[in-house]
């Protein structure tokens, strides 16, 4: 009976461990949500207003990655923050991640720059129904539950009501949204799949995404022909006052800038690209809200019924479980039913690597 009164502590210990590191998971998991939620809403709305003063979308781009970057080298280098030295063998490894990046930002930068934050939201509501069906084929996760499914469409309908109730757009806005919301949805399941290909600390993905992110900004930014728009800028759109103003937009979009990048990096690792992105959705009434607020872009009452029905659909989605190597499935049986004594021990089976790295996914903080 010993060796059972033995195993049945260590069990009990091993549960405590259990329950005391998914209460820390729970409170990194609130944190980064938090985090990202509030930065995700500040820098929607200011990213609009800082673009409506200075119409160069990639440039921008450039310098709030240029700013992100340079931050986290000069915390890094004062012993602050965890950030890993740029090396040429990681740029090999995360080019491509920062390449789908830059190329969602860039057309999120279009599509505000041509329509609403409401609008922009509206479009975003298609991209979980592609998430979800990618998390299943590529990343290894069950597809959503009825009640899942239901919330998606939810969000779906809301902004199919809101789009009939909107202005019309015109071709040029239509196509640069439907392109946002191609690209968005690759890049959420791209880079989810690459970030557990590629471990890093959460500050240096910041370091390296934002640096790599400034090549890549450049070209876009010359491809666009925007440092001919700039230099080609008139002597009175370029006022002291005028420029006082944007350069504290700015310089206020580069700080959300900073923060969205440590948050959501923080926060993608911790769950699935669909629920990374509803919380994404969720967390947009706030930027409209503050659009509402700040730029006075009104809604009528049926504009306002679609984002409920997207808000009501985010509600009530829950997270697809994780599907667990088939040998896992093996652990709970064949070890017990050997008789006598060993029938009263609990089992120790040998665990194979797929089923350590599943288990650890499952219960640490990346």
């Amino acid at each position: 009976i010993m060796p059972s009164l033995v195993g049945s502590e260590m069990c009990i210990r091993d549960r405590a461990e259990v329950e005391r590191g998914a209460a820390a998971a729970r409170r990194t998991l609130l944190l980064y949500g938090a985090g990202y939620c509030a930065s995700s809403s500040l820098l929607l709305v200011t990213n609009k207003a800082t673009l409506q003063a200075f119409p160069f979308p990639a440039t921008m781009s450039v310098v709030q990655y240029a700013a992100s970057a340079l931050a986290v080298r000069v915390l890094a280098s004062a012993g602050l923050v965890d950030a890993e030295p740029l090396r040429w063998a990681r740029v090999r490894e995360c080019w491509t991640i920062t390449l789908v990046f830059c190329a969602a930002i860039f057309a999120n930068m279009l599509t505000l720059q041509r329509t609403s934050v409401e609008t922009v939201v509206v479009f975003r509501c298609a991209v979980p129904l592609a998430t979800a069906v990618g998390d299943a084929l590529f990343l290894g996760m069950a597809l959503p539950s009825a009640r899942s499914w239901a919330a998606l469409l939810t969000i779906a309908a809301g902004s199919l009501v809101y789009v009939e109730s909107a202005p019309m757009l015109d071709g040029g806005t239509l196509s640069v949204s439907c392109a946002y919301v191609l690209i968005l949805a690759f890049e959420m399941v791209y880079v989810k799949g690459m970030m557990r290909a590629v471990q890093m600390s959460t500050f240096s993905r910041v370091l390296y995404n934002n640096s790599l992110s400034c090549a890549f900004g450049i070209a876009l930014a010359c491809l666009a022909g925007e440092p001919g728009r700039l230099a080609r800028a008139r002597t009175d759109e370029l006022s002291v006052s005028a420029l006082a103003d944007t350069a504290g937009l700015l310089a206020l979009s580069c700080c959300f800038g900073l923060t969205i990048s440590f948050f959501g990096f923080g926060f993608r690792a911790l769950v699935t690209s669909t629920t990374f992105t509803v919380v994404g959705l969720m967390c947009k009434v706030a930027s409209v809200s503050a659009s509402m607020l700040l730029l006075r872009s009104g809604a009528g009452a049926r504009e306002l019924l679609g984002l409920a029905l997207c808000l009501a659909g985010g509600a009530c989605y829950q997270q697809a479980a994780e599907r667990p190597p088939a040998a896992a499935a093996a652990v709970t049986a064949g070890q017990i039913g050997g008789g006598g004594m060993r029938a009263l021990e609990p089992p120790c089976v040998e665990l194979g690597a797929a089923e350590i790295e599943w288990l650890e996914r499952a219960h640490s903080i990346p």
